[in-house]
């Protein structure tokens, strides 16, 4: 994905965010690690390890198991801000204490916290506008991701 589909994409993200903060940090992952959306809500907290740089600022590391192929497990590593890491568990605590439900700290995204009708109606916002950017003779096919463009062409 070229940086300007990523930018357009993370508005996106932002936007949700303020509808929906699970949502809308999930459509965030997806933007950042170009993983799909079951691989992500596969992801289990022991999967996260938390990384310090030289100047002391946290980091972590999120292992998304992308493939199986023969016998070896394919893995993509994303790694995200302390901050949007808190802004994530913040996101899910807020949704749990509002549905007076128990927290389940082993996933990371529970499937039954992302709402995927909201996405598909904020991502037909900004849809126009991406079709007009990805039919452009400019762009590059390398630079085209065929999962992005079946989503978003398909909703």
């Amino acid at each position: 994905m070229t940086p300007k589909i990523i930018k357009l994409i993370l508005n996106c993200a932002k936007t949700l965010k303020q509808i929906d903060p699970i949502s809308g940090w999930f459509l965030h992952i997806l933007a950042i690690s170009g993983c799909r959306g079951a691989e992500i809500q596969k992801v289990k907290m022991q999967d996260i390890t938390p990384l310090l740089n030289k100047t002391g600022e946290t980091f972590y590391n999120i292992k998304v198991n992308i493939a199986k192929k023969r016998n070896v497990a394919c893995i993509r590593e994303i790694v995200i801000s302390s901050k949007e890491f808190q802004a994530i568990q913040t996101a899910h605590k807020n949704h749990f204490e509002e549905k007076l439900l128990i927290q389940d700290v082993s996933i990371f995204f529970k499937r039954a916290n992302i709402n995927l009708k909201i996405i598909k109606l904020i991502l037909s916002i900004f849809l126009e506008n991406l079709k007009i950017f990805l039919k452009n003779p400019d762009f590059a096919p390398i630079n085209r991701s065929i999962y992005l463009e079946i989503c978003l062409f398909h909703i």
